[in-house]
């Protein structure tokens, strides 16, 4: 994840999955915890929440 973006949010609650595209391409599953960048693209499943 680019360690350089500014910090726009912090996972604090999840139903189902989501995945986040980090601007470098890289991608991993979203967690409780987990902070989201600018330009950071999240992508759920149907049932996420």
């Amino acid at each position: 994840m680019a360690s350089s973006a500014n910090i726009v949010g912090k996972v604090v609650a999840l139903q189902g999955l989501a995945i986040v595209r980090s601007a470098d391409g890289s991608q991993h599953q979203l967690r409780l915890g987990d902070v989201i960048h600018e330009n950071d693209v999240i992508v759920t499943d149907g049932n996420a929440g």
